[in-house]
């Protein structure tokens, strides 16, 4: 099998699962009216997707350009910007989104930036995300009953919380007392303690590498929580942009709301970029909210440009790095060979 061959198996998974969803969409709703729409979209409407888009790229780019700075290894605008798109990509065709952080790895081991640094990178990103929805989803659960009509249940505000703060506690831990959460993790190992002796030693230097964070100004902490806050909402923004583009009337705080709550059982959930739970169950948590004059189109146009137009970047560019990667080692490995 070529390396450029074997580089695009990761990809065979959340294509299946992203077409499967799209025969769904197409078999469940019909032609809702609003295909036509999707042949011929409104510049206009285009043109605010890409802002969207460019929303989330560009406060991505600026944090890590910001991050990396404060650790003394600058990254240009360009490697910042192909840092973070390298994670969208691997949180794209991973199940739960959990290939970002060792996409992140390996783009920053490649780029030079020590190992420890590079999994700190990893490890307070993922944080600033923690914190991000341990704050936010309590104060949105209520005004996401309100959109949808209702009480909130009892059971799903103790969720919530519950969620809220188990998040908190891991957000603050990586954050402010790093040391003590790689503790908790050797603690966790000890039934494995040939995996413990092997994990504990670099992930106490990645905690030594984000305990230098702690001489910066809160300030900069501040700042990167906002950042990450801005990219968030460039990733609900293409939803409501999307449905002006196919001209129709929806509330955008509604949408921004209910994608919030959603995507909470989206990190947990087991297929790739949350194929099927998006799909079938935002509308359904939307309620009267969702436009049902053109729900599959717009289902199928937000998709595309909120995780299709991702596929298509990893089938392009990631397969290429990695079938190089790969035609690398099989060289080596000749070389190797011939000694």
């Amino acid at each position: 099998m070529s390396s450029r061959r074997l580089a695009n198996q990761p990809l065979l998974l959340p294509l299946l699962c992203a077409a499967g969803a799209a025969v769904f969409v197409v078999l469940h709703y019909g032609d809702d009216g609003g295909f036509a729409r999707l042949l011929a979209p409104s510049a206009l409407g285009l043109l605010g997707i890409a802002g969207a888009l460019g929303l989330r790229w560009g406060s991505a780019t600026l944090k890590f350009r910001w991050l990396l700075a404060r650790w003394g290894s600058p990254f240009g605008w360009r490697s910042s910007f192909e840092l973070q798109l390298t994670g969208i990509c691997g949180a794209a065709v991973t199940p739960a989104a959990s290939g970002a952080s060792p996409a992140y790895l390996w783009y920053l081991w490649r780029s030079g930036v020590p190992g420890p640094r590079a999994m700190a990178v990893a490890a307070y990103t993922t944080a600033l995300d923690a914190l991000l929805f341990a704050v936010t989803v309590p104060a949105v659960l209520p005004v996401y009953v309100r959109i949808v009509g209702g009480e909130l249940p009892l059971g799903l505000l103790l969720t919530a919380l519950g969620l809220s703060a188990g998040a908190l506690v891991f957000g603050s831990l990586l954050v402010g007392a790093p040391r003590l959460a790689v503790r908790w993790i050797g603690v966790l190992l000890a039934p494995t303690p040939r995996l413990r002796r092997r994990a504990l030693p670099p992930l106490l230097r990645a905690a030594a590498a984000i305990g230098e964070l702690r001489r910066a100004p809160p300030s900069f902490h501040v700042g990167m929580l906002f950042l990450t806050a801005i990219e968030w909402l460039g990733i609900y923004a293409v939803l409501p942009t999307a449905a002006w583009t196919l001209g129709l009337e929806v509330s955008w705080a509604a949408l921004l709301v209910v994608q919030h709550v959603v995507q909470v059982v989206a990190f947990v959930f087991p297929t790739p970029g949350g194929s099927g739970l998006f799909e079938a169950g935002l509308p359904m948590a939307a309620g009267g909210a969702w436009p049902a004059e053109a729900a599959a189109s717009l289902i199928l146009l937000w998709r595309f440009w909120s995780y299709g137009i991702y596929l298509v970047i990893a089938a392009w560019f990631g397969s290429a790095f990695l079938a190089r990667a790969l035609r690398e080692r099989e060289g080596a490995a000749r070389e190797t060979e011939k000694k």
